[in-house]
């Protein structure tokens, strides 16, 4: 009856009403039941609660109230429970609140992209096809990002704020102070390189958009981080035409098939990634002709793309 009244109490007092009615109606006057209870009505540690708990038990000898001890371990259960629940309810809420709120959001990596002793990834993303205006027929087709999109009920309204928050007047603010406060975690700081993927889903989708991540780029290095790479494989290149582009920035034009002539044309200042099925990547290497072929599962220790080494790359379509 006393537990039942107990966890009654629990949901319709305060905690400090909940312990005075508890003393009164057990007539509890010894200190160690005080001391018991006091600590019963306070969010501890289970285990340490339980070991204090059998102690003092086992240690007095004037109980009024006539509980076993199997019975008060299984209330204290309930009670903790109780409170991880609640508490727990708020931690998920307030993560949220914050996730919600917070400046910008960026991924640590993903299949490919994993993060090694060397090399640390942060990936931004916006929404597949509609922040792509130079795509193509067969890149619509193929995309690998609206796949993902449908995959995953919570993808696409991620990238949708995402996107929202690059017409923040603050946007490049927010971007610098978070990319670098995660180029600051302790175990980021001995990496050799910090790549931000810039559109792993989605492309620069305005020229005002495109000049936001140069100077985000600029101000990176300008603040003393030189190990931070920005990627970005990219079809919008008409948006950097005549621009400088920090050598921070590495910039991969995204070439397939049915692009474009004056594309084409244009990705010849920048170095190339493509794809293609299997029968023409063996026909190219039968003609000679020089590209790099990426077949790796890992680019944490590849790190090819985002170096000058080769010219062309070309991995095979998936």
């Amino acid at each position: 009856m006393y537990k039942q009244h107990c966890a009654t109490l629990l949901l319709e007092k305060p905690l400090a009403r909940v312990y005075d009615t508890y003393c009164q109606m057990t007539k509890a006057t010894d200190t160690a039941l005080k001391t018991f209870l006091k600590m019963l009505l306070t969010p501890l540690n289970k285990w340490c609660m339980i070991q204090i708990v059998t102690k003092q038990l086992h240690n007095h000898t004037n109980w009024r109230v006539k509980m076993s001890l199997r019975n008060l371990r299984a209330f204290c259960n309930r009670v903790l429970k109780g409170f991880a629940k609640v508490f727990g309810t708020m931690r998920v809420f307030i993560r949220r609140l914050v996730y919600k709120y917070m400046a910008v959001r960026l991924s640590k990596g993903n299949r490919k992209l994993k993060a090694c002793k060397q090399t640390k990834f942060l990936v931004w993303n916006l929404p597949a096809r509609k922040t792509c205006p130079f795509r193509t027929a067969h890149c619509s087709h193929d995309c690998y990002a609206c796949k993902a999109e449908s995959a995953y009920p919570g993808c696409l309204p991620a990238r949708e704020d995402n996107l929202a928050r690059t017409f923040k007047l603050s946007f490049v603010h927010d971007m610098v102070q978070t990319i670098e406060e995660n180029a600051e975690i302790k175990s980021w700081r001995s990496a050799d390189r910090v790549v931000v993927r810039i559109h792993e889903s989605g492309d620069f989708y305005s020229k005002a958009y495109a000049m936001k991540w140069l100077a985000i780029a600029r101000q990176v290095k300008a603040d003393g981080f030189n190990n931070v790479i920005f990627m970005a494989y990219t079809k919008s290149l008409p948006y950097f035409e005549g621009e400088a582009i920090p050598d921070n920035f590495k910039i991969r034009a995204s070439i397939w098939d049915d692009t474009k002539p004056e594309l084409v044309a244009m990705s010849q200042k920048y170095n190339i990634y493509t794809a293609y099925d299997r029968d023409t990547i063996d026909r190219m290497k039968a003609e000679g002709v020089e590209f790099h072929e990426c077949r790796c599962e890992d680019c944490g220790t590849c790190n090819e793309c985002w170096s000058d080494n080769h010219k062309l790359i070309v991995c095979e379509i998936h």
